[in-house]
C-alpha cells in the first residue's frame, strides 16, 4: 500500500500525463484543422430569413463552409476549435471581406438585400474589426446585421457597447445568435 504523500503524486503524475496527452490531442486536432482549411476553399451561402408572422422574406443569413479539395461542402467544425484557440480573427476578417465583396457586386445589379454575418464574441472587443466593419459597410446602411455567437467572453461590456454603438451609427445592427443555448 502507498503512502498518502506516495498516493498524492501518483494521482497528480496521471493528471499531469492525461493534461498533456489531450494538449497533445488539441494541437494535432488543431494542426490538422489548420491544413485542410488551408487546402479548401472557404464560402458563404446566403440562407433566407422568413418572418413567420408575415411569411415574408426580411433578409439572408450567411452561413460559412468549406469546401475541401476534392470538392465536397462540409459544415463549419473548424470554428469552435479556431474560437477555442483565439485565432478566429481571420475567418472573421474573411467574413467581412467576402461579405462586403458580395454586397457590392449585388448592388451593381440593382439588389440590396439585409444579411447578417457570424462574427467570433472576441470581434465585438477588437476595434480593428470593427473599424473594418465600419470601412466596409458604410456605404451599405441598414443592410448588414452582425450576429455575435452567446458566449461567456462577452464580459468587458464597456467596450461592446461602445463598439455596437459605433457600429449603429453606419446603420449595422447587432443581434445575439443562437441566444439561450448557453450564457444568457
Amino acid at each position: 500500500s502507498l503512502s498518502l504523500p506516495q498516493q498524492v503524486a501518483n494521482k497528480d503524475e496521471s493528471r499531469h500525463f492525461n493534461y498533456k496527452h489531450q494538449a497533445i490531442d488539441d494541437d494535432t486536432f488543431l494542426v490538422h484543422t489548420l491544413e485542410e482549411i488551408s487546402q479548401g476553399d472557404l464560402v458563404l451561402y446566403y440562407q433566407p430569413q422568413i418572418n413567420t408572422t408575415t411569411n415574408r422574406l426580411y433578409g439572408y443569413e450567411s452561413l460559412m463552409r468549406l469546401r475541401d479539395k476534392e470538392g465536397n461542402v462540409k459544415n463549419p467544425y473548424f470554428l469552435t476549435t479556431l474560437y477555442e484557440n483565439h485565432i478566429s480573427e481571420t475567418i472573421d476578417r474573411w467574413v467581412i471581406e467576402r461579405a462586403t465583396l458580395d454586397l457590392t457586386e449585388w448592388k451593381k445589379q440593382q439588389f440590396s438585400p439585409r444579411i447578417s454575418i457570424n462574427l467570433c464574441p472576441d470581434s465585438l472587443l477588437n476595434r480593428e474589426l470593427i473599424d473594418l466593419i465600419c470601412d466596409n459597410f458604410a456605404t451599405f446602411p441598414n443592410q448588414l446585421t452582425v450576429e455575435i455567437i452567446e458566449s461567456n467572453y462577452l464580459e468587458n461590456t464597456n467596450v461592446i457597447n461602445q463598439h455596437i454603438e459605433k457600429l449603429n451609427t453606419i446603420g449595422v445592427k447587432v443581434a445575439l445568435d443562437d441566444c439561450g443555448t448557453g450564457y444568457s
